[in-house]
């Protein structure tokens, strides 16, 4: 089955280039932590990691992202503590570990609120998705491009 793109933006938050751009201006180098959970062999961390390789070739080598899966840097909950504290730059989180920090985020973890997949595809495809997109980003996280990923708010 086919995965709409609006869930998999909410599902997962990291690092952006495009934002990362002016920080390169005023520093040397920029190193950014992000941090996840899935293992090495997952797509998403596969697609990370080339991302990663992306924002280093063109910075020029002034921004680095390291790219720490399986959890190194803690469970899910300590990757977005970490983003709002700034130990941890960027995250790949799924968005009921948003709960804490936005207890609206839950929606996308309850059970049973939909009877089929395509249900809940369409409602978070739709004005659900639009109105949980935003929610994050008054507590210090973004999403800051049409990828799926967020970062901390850095400014």
């Amino acid at each position: 089955m086919k995965t709409p793109f609006k869930l998999i933006r909410i599902h997962a938050f990291a690092a952006c280039a495009m934002f990362l751009t002016p920080l390169a201006a005023v520093a040397d180098d920029v190193s950014i932590r992000l941090g996840h959970v899935l293992p090495e062999s997952h797509s998403w961390h596969i697609a990370t990691t080339g991302f990663a390789e992306e924002v280093t070739t063109r910075t020029e080598g002034r921004v680095q992202i390291e790219v720490f899966p399986s959890g190194q840097l803690g469970s899910e909950k300590e990757v977005i503590e970490g983003l709002q504290f700034g130990s941890v730059q960027a995250g790949l989180i799924g968005a009921g570990s948003f709960q804490g920090v936005e207890p609206r985020m839950g929606i996308i973890e309850m059970p049973y609120a939909w009877e089929a997949r395509e249900q809940a595809f369409a409602a978070l495809d739709g004005e659900l998705g639009d109105a949980l997109e935003g929610l994050p980003e008054p507590k210090g996280l973004m999403r800051c491009s049409s990828i799926p990923l967020f970062i901390a708010h850095l400014a």
